[in-house]
Formats: C-alpha cells, sequence, structure tokens
C-alpha cells in the first residue's frame, strides 16, 4: 500500500512541475507616460490620449491637470499614441506619435505643441489662429444672444406693465417697450 500511495505522489508532483513549465508566463508589462503641453506651451488637460498596438490592443486616458498622463500595464511592442483634440479642433485627425514599449519599462511620449505647429509652419499656425478666432467669435455671438434674450424678457414684463398701467402712463410704457423691442433686434442681428 505504501508503494502504491508513493507512487501517486510522486505522479502528483511530476503533473504539477509539468503544468508549471508548460503553462504561459505572464509577459512582462511595460507602460506608456508622459506630457502633453498645448499650443501655447502650457499644460493640456483633459486631452484623450490613445494607444494601439502592433497587434491590435487599445487602451485610452485623459491628461490630468498637469498635463500628464500614464497607459499602464502594456505588453511589450510598438505602439501609436494619439492625441485626440478637443472641441472645436476636434474634426481634425488625431496627432499620432509611435514608441516601443518594452518590458519592464516606461515608454516617454512627450509632446509639446507649441513646437510641433511651430515646425509645421506657417499653414498650420494660420489654422490655429483661424480656430481661435471662430471660437472667441462663437463666445461674441453668444453673448449677443444672452443679452438679446434677456431684452425679450424685460419686453414680456413692459407688456405686462402695459396692460395693468393707468391710461395717462400707457404712453411712456409703449416708448418702453418700443425701445425694447429695437435693442433686442440689434442684439440678435
Amino acid at each position: 500500500m505504501k508503494s502504491f500511495h508513493k507512487s501517486w505522489v510522486l505522479a502528483a508532483i511530476l503533473v504539477a512541475a509539468l503544468a508549471s513549465v508548460l503553462a504561459p508566463q505572464a509577459a512582462a508589462q511595460g507602460s506608456i507616460s508622459g506630457t502633453i503641453m498645448d499650443v501655447n506651451g502650457k499644460p493640456w488637460a483633459e486631452v484623450t490620449i490613445r494607444s494601439v498596438s502592433d497587434q491590435g490592443a487599445k487602451q485610452e486616458t485623459k491628461t490630468d491637470s498637469g498635463g500628464k498622463f500614464s497607459l499602464p500595464n502594456l505588453r511589450a511592442g510598438i505602439y501609436t499614441v494619439f492625441v485626440v483634440f478637443p472641441p472645436p479642433n476636434d474634426k481634425q485627425p488625431p496627432y499620432e506619435a509611435k514608441c516601443r514599449v518594452q518590458s519592464g519599462e516606461d515608454a516617454k511620449v512627450d509632446l509639446n505643441f507649441q513646437d510641433i505647429v511651430a515646425k509645421q509652419g506657417a499653414a498650420a499656425q494660420e489654422q490655429v489662429k483661424k480656430a481661435e478666432e471662430a471660437k472667441s467669435k462663437m463666445e461674441g455671438l453668444k453673448a449677443h444672444f444672452t443679452a438679446g434674450s434677456a431684452l425679450i424678457d424685460q419686453e414680456k414684463q413692459a407688456k405686462v406693465d402695459l396692460m395693468k398701467a393707468p391710461p395717462d402712463q400707457r404712453d411712456a410704457l409703449k416708448q418702453k417697450l418700443a425701445d425694447l423691442s429695437n435693442q433686442a433686434v440689434k442684439e440678435f442681428q
């Protein structure tokens, strides 16, 4: 009985050793980290960063308030790092950078879009200026729209006041109503 028991124990040890040798080894992991600076040379917060490996594995993160990001637990290989532009520039294709991730190492991807735009020349700078002008123009339109809406609210209140006013005050309220209406039209135009 002892020899039977010994053979089973020996067989179990042999199977465990064979399984540990033949089991796939966990690939050592690497990472990608870096800092993203905007066109003014300041840290670019809340920008989406995507990585795609040469085998198609994808991972995504966002930059923090200091423009820093980290993509941990990546297998060794060649990665394309995409910087996805936020609105109003989100119609542009993402900026691409390539890097090599090695086991146990951190691949650095530091991008300064002030330098990148300067290297791309006057055409890219003109495009950035147009985007900034469009943004400021949109903010101006929003301000006029808000002012026009406020004038319309005042006009509605003036109409209510006109209906309640005694006859001797109606001419002044009619003039106020006309003035508010004209101001609202000018703001919307």
